[in-house]
């Protein structure tokens, strides 16, 4: 670890210091190195990850603010299985048909929260 930023805390009277770790590995950066890997690689299942990835993400943001955003509780409507929607399970539907749609990599998809394919 050449040359890496010391993080200096307090901890009871006493500093320590660790070095900060700015080599970190992401999914992306994972999915990336094995394609590398690969003489037969196309690329087509790392935008799928990478798809997925992102939709997790927003899921997630949205999820941290859902009572700031008035996303908690019930939507007022019945998925395709008969269950009560809520809302945060209609945005993580949508966000999700949104994002692999958008990747060109599926051609159909399904969801306990529509009655027809996608």
């Amino acid at each position: 670890m050449q040359n890496q930023p010391k993080l200096t805390r307090m901890f009871s009277g006493m500093v320590l210091e660790k070095p900060i770790d700015t080599n970190i590995m992401t999914l992306t950066r994972h999915i990336l190195s094995l394609q590398k890997r690969s003489k037969h690689a196309t690329g087509d299942f790392t935008i799928l990850m990478n798809a997925i990835t992102t939709a997790c993400k927003v899921i997630s943001s949205h999820v941290k603010k859902a009572g700031i955003s008035q996303l908690l509780g019930l939507a007022g409507n019945i998925n395709a299985t008969g269950d009560d929607c809520k809302k945060l399970d209609i945005l993580a539907n949508d966000v999700f048909i949104n994002s692999l749609r958008y990747s060109g990599k599926v051609c159909i998809m399904v969801s306990e929260e529509n009655e027809k394919y996608i």
